[in-house]
């Protein structure tokens, strides 16, 4: 059995949760974006962006994120991945 990670936090983080889309999404990262969102540093925000190209999507989102000068960190979450729950505080 592996010992768990230690993680540590900038203590003023605020995560932009980019999530760019092309078509459909899968179940299962629906079911797990929420844990996921809820693991983030508090204050963080999260979109999704649906567009033809995932190009057009990201930049879309960035432009979003910028928006807020209060970001730290745009943390791009593709729709077809189902990332660990840790992987905010890794940042």
């Amino acid at each position: 059995m592996s010992e768990p990670k230690a993680v540590i936090t900038l203590p003023h983080s605020k995560i932009f949760i980019a999530i760019p889309m092309t078509g459909l999404v899968d179940a299962r990262f629906c079911l797990h974006l929420p844990s996921f969102i809820r693991s983030a540093p508090p204050n963080s925000t999260y979109a999704g962006q649906w567009m033809y190209g995932v190009a057009q999507s990201r930049e879309r989102l960035v432009e979003t994120a910028l928006q807020d000068k209060e970001i730290t960190h745009i943390l791009f979450l593709d729709s077809d991945i189902i990332a660990p729950l840790e992987t905010t505080a890794l940042l």
